[in-house]
């Protein structure tokens, strides 16, 4: 969000992260004192748009979609 030159409120963009339960990396990672430890990064997608790369529209589409993808992650059980 931010202010437009009468300050009125004004969305100027938006970033939607999307991580997947698809593992991207694992690792072993050792730590100083000898003991190791298993390093686990998912696959994870990065959206974004703004005033100037796309305008409004695309912004709005952006958000859009991310309540899509959002409404059919199941909920905790």
């Amino acid at each position: 969000m931010g202010t437009d030159g009468r300050r009125h409120r004004q969305l100027r963009g938006a970033f939607v992260f999307l991580a997947t339960p698809t593992l991207q990396e694992v690792a072993t990672v050792r730590g100083d004192d000898g003991t190791s430890t298993g390093r686990f990064r998912q696959e994870a997608y990065r959206f974004s748009k703004s005033l100037e790369d796309g305008g409004p529209g695309q912004i709005r589409r952006l958000l859009d979609f991310a309540e899509v993808v959002a409404a059919r992650v199941p909920g905790p059980r």
